[in-house]
């Protein structure tokens, strides 16, 4: 900002709060401008308010300036202003770039800033806003349904859009939603649904069979996702509200699958319009809308005519903070994953996701050998890992169903000399292992781990850290020899099974070797024809045995998240990746100040 700039110049010359007989002259050279630029300079500062200028007028009567704040205070409110205006990269750069003349102003800035997240109520039109601040390390760019990958990207998704039915886990039923309700032929292949009147996307349009006709169509051909709509062989608008769907083979879990936000209806015609940048602006009926999504902030709005319970926010605000290191907030409405007040709520949750290795069968390699294998997984010591790192690390991982794990099983310490002397029947040479993962602090902080592990036993691994988007490419996957990931479960377990063990862009599939593939899409393809619950499960753990025992996959360990809250939000709930639902937070007004 350069008349900030010119005022910390003229307070580096003159002192605060005194009036000082000043010529223009003097004041342009320490401006080093000319005396007319000085003069247009000293008005726009008048204007602020920043300075009192009165200029001499005839012989003998000098001009005199005032300073009217101190310059530390200025740079700080006006970076206040900045952000208050939603530009926190310029704010952050202006105190910055103050850094040495002023050492005390960045951490200032960053107490006051901690204290503007959380819960506030502010004035907008003419009336209360409730607003919920919070934080994100990096933009939430990708939050098309059909190309979403990160639990980040979904938890959002799940706020901005809607699917034809919904899943309940309470009750394990499938329940109305977009579709009030459905017929299903007595061998699964036929579907139809009666959609609900009404319905209006974000952009004030109506939702209609053709725009879950058009969906559906773009499911099957531009998504990472495709496998779960192979089978859907025909797609039949009959009205407005009326779709009919046919399948080339029966499929028992065809609705939950049409439940995942994957299978989230969009606007054909917005879609069209905005092209690629639907990702970043996207529109759905949800209960939130987005109102702004760029480098430094992402805002969501209640969606006033939602078809289903308004939210009881009003606006959620999510600011991108890849650098900074916030104290710790001072805002009695904040929400925290970490310890809070002494009477604050704290909930603690085991994910049901969890770390997870996965191993190429189908790189040329020491990874090809079983014994190599077995070495390998013998001397990543999980339990040796969780207690060494620490941090969220809890709890050991061994299947993908976190009911069927014994967290009292006992596992030997690495057997050295059976290492030594598995790693010798493979024909180890010493080549390097590639691991590719995302740069998140933790995921780093895993490969440097296992990197030493492996050093111990003479094996050299490398890892490179990489973006979301580079990382799912299919070159990185089958260049790589081991990936590293979080392995998503959500509530409904045979969709996790089946989107871990068959969505190209995660890792097991492409990592599985040629008859490991073919055996895994048999027996999912099979089991979707299979009506029985218990017996899909039954096939679903019997291939997920057959992975493990071939050691392809090697399940590492589960987080507990911590979230604390002020005793006056209610509407906490966590879901099973261990993120807060927004639509069913709200402040208890009348508390806040007891």
């Amino acid at each position: 900002m350069q008349l900030a700039d010119h005022y910390i110049r003229l307070a580096q010359k003159t002192p605060v709060g005194q009036q000082l007989p000043i010529p223009l002259e003097e004041v342009a050279n320490i401006l080093c401008c000319t005396a007319r630029n000085a003069k247009l300079v000293l008005k726009k500062l008048a204007e602020h308010n920043w300075v009192h200028w009165q200029p001499g007028r005839g012989r003998g009567n000098r001009s005199l300036l005032t300073l009217q704040i101190a310059p530390d205070d200025l740079l700080y409110s006006l970076a206040i202003e900045l952000v208050q205006k939603g530009d926190l990269p310029a704010a952050s750069a202006l105190v910055e770039s103050y850094r040495d003349d002023f050492p005390a102003l960045p951490s200032r800035f960053q107490t006051w800033l901690s204290s503007h997240f959380g819960y506030h109520v502010e004035a907008r039109e003419g009336r209360a806003v409730d607003t919920l601040r919070i934080t994100h390390s990096r933009p939430l760019f990708q939050l098309d349904p059909a190309h979403a990958w990160l639990r980040s990207e979904w938890h959002l998704v799940k706020h901005l859009f809607d699917t034809l039915v919904t899943y309940d886990a309470s009750t394990a039923t499938i329940c109305p939603h977009l579709a009030h309700d459905w017929e299903v032929s007595a061998d699964a292949t036929e579907y139809t649904f009666f959609l609900r009147k009404g319905v209006l996307f974000h952009n004030g349009t109506q939702l209609t069979a053709d725009d879950v006709a058009f969906t559906l169509h773009r499911l099957q051909t531009d998504s990472l996702y495709a496998w779960m709509f192979a089978d859907l062989e025909e797609i039949t608008v009959h009205s407005e509200q009326i779709l009919h769907l046919k399948l080339r083979a029966p499929n028992h879990l065809f609705l939950h699958i049409l439940s995942d936000p994957r299978a989230a209806v969009l606007p054909q015609e917005y879609f069209t319009e905005i092209g690629a940048d639907f990702a970043r602006l996207p529109v759905g009926s949800g209960p939130f809308k987005i109102v702004r999504n760029d480098e430094a902030m992402l805002v969501l709005q209640a969606f006033a005519p939602y078809f289903r319970e308004r939210p009881f926010l009003d606006r959620i605000e999510i600011w991108v903070l890849p650098d900074l290191d916030l104290p710790a907030s001072s805002n009695e409405y904040d929400i925290r994953y970490t310890g809070g007040a002494a009477n604050w709520n704290t909930i603690h949750q085991v994910e049901r996701s969890f770390q997870l290795l996965t191993m190429n069968l189908n790189k040329p390699g020491p990874l090809q050998h079983p014994a190599f294998r077995e070495a390998l997984t013998l001397l990543l010591d999980r339990r040796q890992m969780i207690s060494d790192l620490g941090g969220a690390r809890f709890a050991l991982a061994s299947r993908f169903d976190q009911s069927l794990e014994d967290t009292a099983e006992e596992i030997a310490p690495p057997d050295r000399p059976l290492i030594t002397a598995l790693l010798a029947e493979s024909g180890y040479d010493g080549r390097t292992l590639s691991l590719i993962t995302m740069p998140d602090e933790d995921h780093r902080e895993d490969c440097v781990w296992m990197q030493q592990r492996c050093q111990e036993f003479g094996i050299d691994l490398q890892f490179k850290l990489l973006d979301a988007r580079e990382m799912i490419r299919s070159e990185r996957i089958g260049e790589a020899d081991m990936c590293l990931d979080g392995a998503t479960v959500i509530d409904h377990l045979e969709l996790s099974y089946l989107d871990l063990l068959r969505t190209p862009s995660f890792f097991i599939y492409p990592h599985l070797s040629k008859q490991l593939r073919q055996l895994t899409a048999e027996t999912i393809s099979a089991l979707l024809q299979i009506a029985s619950g218990e017996e899909r499960h039954r096939r679903l753990q019997a291939l997920e045995s057959e992975l493990l025992e071939q050691k392809v996959i090697l399940p590492l360990y589960r987080n507990r998240i911590t979230i604390s809250t002020p005793r006056f939000l209610h509407g906490v709930s966590l879901n099973s990746q261990g993120w807060v639902d927004y639509r069913q937070l709200w402040f208890k007004k009348k508390d806040l100040h007891s």
